[in-house]
C-alpha cells in the first residue's frame, strides 16, 4: 500500500518560502532541478521509508535534498509526515 505524503503547516510554509526565494533569485532550470530532487526523495521514502538516516535528536528521519536544503519526516503505516525543512547553511529547523 502506498503511503500518503502529508505536510505539517511549518513544512508547507518553509517549502513555499524556499520556492519563492528560488523564483526570485535563480533560473527556472535551478527551480526544476530542486523540484526534481525533492520528488525523487518523496518517491524513495514512499518505497523505502527507513532508507534515510534517523536522528535521535529530532526523533525523525533526515533527507538531504540539496547541499542547501534538508527535511525531516516521520512515517506511519498510512502516512509520511513531512515535519519541517531546514536551511543547511543556517543549521536551524525553523
Amino acid at each position: 500500500m502506498k503511503r500518503k505524503i502529508v505536510f505539517s503547516e511549518v513544512a508547507s510554509d518553509k517549502l513555499e518560502s524556499t520556492l519563492i526565494y528560488l523564483e526570485n533569485n535563480f533560473s527556472e532550470k535551478i527551480i526544476w532541478k530542486f523540484l526534481k530532487n525533492l520528488d525523487s526523495c518523496f518517491k524513495q521514502i514512499e518505497k523505502f521509508p527507513n532508507s534515510f538516516k534517523y536522528s535521535d535528536v529530532y526523533k525523525a528521519n533526515k533527507v538531504i535534498v540539496t547541499k542547501h536544503t534538508s527535511f525531516y519526516y516521520r512515517f506511519t503505516k498510512d502516512e509520511i509526515i513531512i515535519l519541517y525543512f531546514v536551511d543547511n547553511k543556517m543549521n536551524n529547523i525553523f
